[in-house]
C-alpha cells in the first residue's frame, strides 16, 4: 500500500525516501522524517507554528536540513 497515509507513518518511524509533483510540475525525491532522533542537533519547529493543515504532508528534509511540504495529492510514491 503506497498511499499518503503510509507516507505519514513511516515518516515519523524513521528516514524515507519518496517523490512528489514540485508546484512547477517537476518531480522532487526526497529523503524526509519527522522523528527528531534522525535530524540531529538541526532538527527545529517549523516557523510560523499555526494548525496542521491536513491536506498538506510536512517533513524534515534530511539533506537540505529544513522543513518542507506539499499537497497530499501531490504526492507519488515511496521508493525503498
Amino acid at each position: 500500500m503506497n498511499t499518503v497515509t503510509t507516507l505519514r507513518e513511516s515518516l515519523k518511524n524513521g528516514i524515507v525516501h519518496f517523490t512528489y509533483k514540485k508546484v512547477n510540475g517537476e518531480l522532487r525525491e526526497a529523503y524526509g522524517t519527522t522523528k527528531q532522533e534522525f535530524a540531529g542537533d538541526d532538527f527545529e519547529t517549523p516557523k510560523g507554528l499555526r494548525e496542521p493543515r491536513p491536506n498538506l504532508v510536512t517533513y524534515w528534509d534530511v539533506d537540505e536540513c529544513g522543513w518542507r511540504s506539499f499537497k497530499e495529492e501531490n504526492f507519488v510514491e515511496i521508493l525503498d
